[in-house]
């Protein structure tokens, strides 16, 4: 250390004022006859008087632990030279006790700076760890939280070790070509070398060699750090550089400051991954028993999913038009997928004569084959009537083969009315009122109606197979759907579930159900899966009510619906311009679909 330094490291532990009132005091107490100068190297740092006139007399080294940064230098006349001795040894011993002092004030506050600044690192890293719920983003905050540079050759990677198969999965790397590198690193079996360490471990002389892409690559100096949380090791973080001596144990010290919190945070994400897993399991569990409750909308609830991720997603991408200033989170895209999965889960109740009902006197029994079965004993009826008009001769004069006749043409209407589709006018529901009033002798005297009121109201629907308090079951569906997901308790990032899958039967027009809400009320990822609902509907290979479905028609239809105010506009052709609809067919449905 040369004297420039000494003098400047006397100067940070001696403080000018507080010196010299000490020069001050020894040269008034020894009547002014000594004069003192504290300095190195021909720099002054402070003398009392400001110009001694006695000669040198004696000099006294100052420091501490050996170390000199300046001396103190006494002037004094011939007669005093004793006097000088003492007083030099005196003033020394004070002016390194004060220099002590200060060394030791400023180890103390160099040690609580270094503790804080470490204090700080920790809480940025946790905090920024605790934000982060991937196990893939709690590999990068280590990585870059290591202060280290990757660049010339230096490579990070943080490994996940995987209980059940006892192997490493990549988490996050850094550094040029580090993500081929290292999937050879543990493809190859290499990283094993490193498992379960139980402290960070820095070996400057090591010898990595890793072969990948026909080229090799070799790190002289590396660092291990394992990730455990005190109870469970969730594998580790290895950086490694080309050259030599390269980690300090000041990065040994910043690792192990952070390397359990981050230990702590990778469990808690894979815990949370875990967790997401269950519940998605949980959601297609359901999911799967709504749709096995049909065979006829046997995967209708992980369809729509699909084609409303899509549609979102299209809309969320767009930089122009009316989606331009649209966007969406991760959370939001959650739960659209989650509500779509979900909106027909109410279906659960819904009995399935009513659900699968492709015929109007479909039930519980097929009303068709209880008339069929009424019909005939009305031609027995008709035969008998005959018979006794003959005094029990069979004579038929035509009247009867005519009666008979008749009556398998009813029978044969009534099959035709019972497919549905029709669009029935107020004629036909007279004669089936008129079928109603005949009376069919049964063999013990009671008389039966040809059809039932019950019958007549079934035979009477004018479109579909449903009757209106069928279809009230049927849309009460979304009531039960609504009462279902109520009883789940949804974290907040997914509070909407409810509201998104409850609306996807209402109408811009205001003529849908349960709610009969209007427009922009009808919040936009409902409306989303309103698409997606009738689109999958539209285009299903078979459903009770409809045969298989074509693409063009499916279009058709749903153009037909936006012109009436049923769906939103902007979606249905954002369905189209995407190519959204051509996407599905290819990959959902039978090549005779794909008609356009």
């Amino acid at each position: 250390m040369d004297s420039h330094d000494n003098f400047n490291l006397l100067k940070k532990h001696l403080r000018p004022q507080q010196a010299k009132s000490i020069l001050c005091s020894f040269a008034q107490a020894t009547g002014n006859a000594l004069g003192f100068r504290i300095g190195s190297g021909g720099n002054v740092f402070c003398q009392y008087p400001e110009n001694p006139e006695n000669e040198f007399s004696a000099a006294r080294p100052l420091g501490i632990s050996g170390e000199r940064m300046g001396g103190l230098f006494v002037y004094s006349g011939r007669d005093n030279e004793g006097l000088c001795c003492n007083i030099a040894d005196a003033l020394a011993c004070s002016l390194n006790s004060m220099i002590e002092c200060e060394h030791a004030r400023r180890a103390v506050s160099a040690e609580t700076l270094s503790a804080y600044r470490e204090l700080a690192l920790l809480q940025r890293t946790a905090d920024r760890l605790n934000r982060e719920l991937k196990p893939s983003g709690i590999g990068s905050i280590l990585l870059d939280e290591t202060g280290l540079s990757y660049e010339g050759g230096k490579v990070g990677v943080v490994l996940e070790f995987d209980k059940n198969t006892k192997t490493y999965r990549l988490l996050a790397n850094r550094g040029e070509d580090s993500d081929r590198i290292f999937s050879s690193f543990v493809d190859s079996g290499t990283c094993m070398i490193f498992a379960n360490m139980d402290r960070v471990q820095i070996i400057n002389d090591f010898g990595l060699f890793i072969s990948s892409g026909g080229k090799n690559y070799y790190y002289k100096s590396v660092m291990i750090v394992p990730l455990t949380d005190g109870t469970s090791y969730m594998g580790y973080m290895l950086t490694a550089a080309p050259e030599g001596d390269f980690y300090s144990s000041s990065d040994k010290k910043r690792m192990e400051t952070i390397s359990s919190t981050a230990a702590t945070a990778l469990h808690n994400a894979i815990m949370f991954d875990e967790q997401k897993v269950l519940f998605d399991s949980f959601l297609n569990a359901i999911a799967t028993a709504i749709d096995a409750k049909s065979p006829y909308t046997a995967g209708h609830c992980k369809r729509v999913p699909w084609i409303a991720h899509e549609l979102l997603s299209a809309a969320n991408q767009m930089q122009e038009g009316v989606f331009s200033d649209f966007t969406v989170t991760e959370d939001e895209i959650n739960e659209l997928k989650v509500a779509a999965l979900l909106h027909d889960c109410g279906k659960i109740s819904t009995p399935e004569w009513i659900m699968d009902k492709s015929l109007k006197l479909e039930g519980i029994i097929n009303g068709i084959e209880l008339i069929r079965l009424k019909m005939e004993l009305y031609k027995l009826n008709l035969t008998l009537g005959a018979y006794k008009e003959r005094n029990g001769e069979l004579h038929d004069d035509g009247k009867l083969s005519a009666q008979i006749e008749k009556a398998g043409q009813h029978m044969k209407t009534l099959e035709s009315l019972n497919k549905g589709g029709e669009n029935l006018d107020s004629s036909v529901i007279e004669w089936l009122k008129d079928l109603g009033k005949i009376q069919i002798e049964m063999s013990d005297g009671r008389f039966l109606p040809l059809l039932n009121d019950d019958e007549v109201e079934k035979l009477s629907i004018a479109r579909g197979t449903l009757t209106a308090a069928e279809r009230q079951v049927i849309e009460d569906h979304v009531v039960k759907t609504v009462m279902m997901l109520s009883e789940i308790k949804f974290p907040e990032n997914m509070c909407n579930v409810i509201n998104i899958a409850g609306l996807h039967h209402e109408k811009l027009n205001g003529t849908g159900y349960p709610y009969r809400m209007k427009g922009e009320d009808i919040p936009i990822r409902a409306r989303i899966i309103a698409i997606a609902d009738i689109f999958e509907a539209l285009t299903a290979e078979d459903r009770p009510y409809k045969g298989p479905g074509t693409l063009s028609r499916a279009i058709e239809i749903m153009g037909y619906m936006v012109r009436d105010g049923h769906i939103d506009e902007n979606l249905y052709h954002l369905l189209l311009e995407s190519g959204i609809h051509v996407k599905y067919a290819r990959q959902f449905l039978p090549p005779a679909a794909m008609d356009i």
